[in-house]
């Protein structure tokens, strides 16, 4: 990189930035389908909005993601009923 001192490694060698990777919508939507499962709903609202922006009008994906912030907003009403 033209930021580094000569004779030295880029700190991160990714592959992302070596080369184009085509995103695949149904690759995204099991990634979040897997961390709903997980119970990791930020992430798993995260990629099904950004899945929303690569197949538009997708009756399924609404509902799969209302489905996990209905699964976020329970999670959060649980914690907060067993903290009192």
């Amino acid at each position: 990189m033209a930021d580094q001192p000569a004779g030295t490694r880029p700190r991160f060698r990714t592959i992302a930035a070596e080369m184009s990777i085509p995103i695949d919508a149904d690759d995204l939507l099991a990634l979040a389908r897997r961390y709903a499962d997980q119970g990791m709903y930020d992430e798993s609202i995260h990629l099904y909005e950004m899945t929303e922006k690569l197949k538009p009008g997708s009756v399924a994906l609404r509902i799969n993601l209302a489905r996990v912030r209905d699964q976020k907003r329970q999670a959060e009403e649980l914690r907060h009923a067993t903290a009192r």
